[in-house]
């Protein structure tokens, strides 16, 4: 994947009591395959903040890519 489809990416995390926070933007069947494993599930909406926020650049063979949060407002430059 490149940057700005990394940070595109749901989110998820393993809160402390050990049920799994995930965005809603996550596929049925994706949540479906986890819970069919056993997991308690809790929907957070699109930009929770507590799934934090990324900004990256890559450097490649070829130069340069980068990725901004879209869940925030920040701006992806390289050069």
């Amino acid at each position: 994947m490149d940057p700005q489809a990394l940070v595109n990416a749901p989110r998820w995390k393993l809160n402390k009591d050990g049920k799994l926070l995930v965005e809603e933007t996550f596929g049925a069947e994706t949540l479906n395959g986890l819970k069919s494993l056993g997991h308690e599930i809790l929907m957070m909406p699109y930009g929770a903040y507590d799934f934090g926020a990324a900004q990256m650049i890559t450097k490649g063979t070829h130069g340069y890519a980068a990725g901004s949060e879209p869940r925030r407002d920040g701006q992806a430059v390289t050069f």
